[in-house]
């Protein structure tokens, strides 16, 4: 990777003729500029979960029980 002029090459190596090949190389300048592209989850679906996470709601969890039963002295 070179920062400097903002590329990346990729080499893959072949134990038979034990050298590399360059297989790849593109300037990733523009891909910088993206903030928000093909993710999953969604930044606004992160968000929703850091705050749901922030007021203590859990999700997929069994709501907590309205009392709790007291056990048998005989068990």
């Amino acid at each position: 990777m070179d920062i400097d002029k903002g590329t990346l090459c990729v080499y893959q190596f072949f134990p038979g003729t034990r050298q590399l090949l360059l297989v790849a190389s593109r300037k990733f300048t523009n891909d910088t500029r993206l903030e928000n592209f093909n993710t999953s989850p969604t930044p606004g679906e992160v968000a929703d979960l850091v705050e749901k996470q922030a007021k203590g709601i859990r999700i997929n969890q069994p709501p907590p029980p309205d009392e709790v039963k007291p056990r048998d002295k005989d068990q």
